[in-house]
């Protein structure tokens, strides 16, 4: 692979334009760029150098490119989601309706295992995941489980009491096949 010797404000201008009109403004210089570049300087395909000037620059400003603006995501209202559910299986039924009376990303709920629920015998039960998204940052993750969660959770509960280890919930456990037509 050939390496370019430029300086750090010609590849800063050079990267600049090319990618600023293909990426939404957050992700263009901040995030995509800037770790591209730190990815090939750690593998030396890039010389180090390229990644510190890289650094120096600013991020692009809003309003102040011709980077477009993502629009902000705006969560699913609760008629839709009721509105989907009767297509789902039983099972993928219950852990959404988890999700949703706990305040969990999908993820925690897929993990979900009989050993990491605590305080049974609470009205709130605590649910701590053995792994989360943000475990590699030092961030602890506990969710309250309440009432309505609790009576979605119970018989898988009942179910799992013999390997407490094993996850909560497994859609191929869905006896009733799901109907698309």
């Amino acid at each position: 692979m050939s390496r370019y010797h430029w300086s750090g404000i010609a590849i800063s201008s050079s990267v600049r334009s090319l990618i600023v009109t293909s990426f939404f403004r957050r992700v263009c210089f901040k995030n995509v760029i800037k770790q591209m570049f730190r990815y090939g300087a750690k593998f030396q395909w890039v010389d180090s150098h390229v990644n510190y000037a890289l650094v120096t620059v600013d991020n692009l400003k809003s309003g102040r490119t011709k980077a477009w603006e993502r629009e902000d995501v705006e969560p699913v209202s609760d008629e839709m989601v009721d509105r989907t559910l009767p297509f789902f299986s039983p099972v993928v039924t219950d852990m959404v309706r988890v999700q949703k009376f706990c305040g969990m990303r999908p993820q925690d709920v897929r993990n979900m295992r009989y050993c990491d629920i605590f305080d049974r015998d609470k009205d709130v039960w605590k649910y701590i995941p053995h792994t989360h998204k943000t475990e590699h940052h030092g961030k602890k993750l506990a969710k309250a489980i309440g009432p309505r969660a609790q009576a979605i959770l119970i018989p898988y509960l009942i179910d799992k009491q013999d390997t407490p280890t094993g996850f909560l919930f497994s859609p191929a456990d869905s006896k009733t096949p799901v109907n698309l037509k």
